[in-house]
């Protein structure tokens, strides 16, 4: 199945969801003590984690997520300081669909880390290389693909108006953004488009941890 095909092939409406700082440390939570992650970790794996239960795959299928991986610090010798051109690769970790949906949070998130590990020296150079050949095209067929601009800075910058209300598209494709929040440092915004009829279930999924636990809150409180 190409599910990036089926996505273009539908009438697209965006989502748009905030996590606040209090959102992403529940989502931390489920992965400590056993593992220590971060807040980009965490969120992607959460996101493609509901990407993939709102569309609904064939378990068998091989989902993978794209994202992109600073690499300054991992060449030999690193990037040196005052370079300002592109310094990023993709990550890709993969599973199917059945283990991704069917395990926590934890069993995403270590995918992500071992995807952003395994970009060693020799492996960067090589991708680097393979870049030079244009016949070669990135499979993203059953790939989610999120691009974190939350920590460009952009939205610090002043051109005489004051600071910006709004960094990033008003609205995008079928490619997930990480967008910073106006006003709060450590939150994001989590920005893709999905079909009219999938959108309500993604935003189902991706919000139903903080519900469950809202929920759970409540209960405990009458109780």
């Amino acid at each position: 199945m190409d599910i990036v095909k089926f996505l273009q092939s539908q009438p697209l409406v965006p989502t748009s969801l905030i996590f606040t700082t209090s959102h992403i440390l529940h989502l931390k939570r489920q992965c400590v003590p056993s593992l220590k992650c971060t807040t980009f970790e965490a969120l992607a794996s959460h996101t493609w984690r509901s990407w993939v239960r709102s569309l609904d795959l064939s378990p068998s299928l091989n989902v993978k997520l794209l994202f992109s991986v600073n690499i300054r610090k991992k060449l030999s010798p690193e990037i040196p300081q005052g370079f300002y051109g592109n310094g990023f690769v993709l990550g890709c970790a993969q599973t199917n669909a059945k283990d991704l949906v069917g395990a926590n949070l934890h069993h995403g998130v270590r995918l992500v880390q071992q995807a952003k590990s395994a970009l060693n020296d020799d492996c960067i150079r090589s991708m680097v290389d393979l870049l030079e050949d244009k016949t070669v095209k990135t499979d993203l067929s059953t790939s989610l693909v999120i691009s974190q601009w939350s920590k460009l800075g952009l939205e610090d910058l002043d051109f005489g108006e004051g600071q910006p209300l709004h960094m990033g598209p008003l609205t995008s494709d079928i490619y997930c953004l990480f967008l910073p929040v106006m006003g709060d440092s450590d939150a994001v915004r989590v920005l893709v488009s999905m079909p009219e009829g999938i959108a309500e279930k993604f935003e189902y999924y991706m919000n139903e941890f903080w519900t469950k636990k809202i929920t759970q809150m409540l209960i405990n409180g009458v109780s």
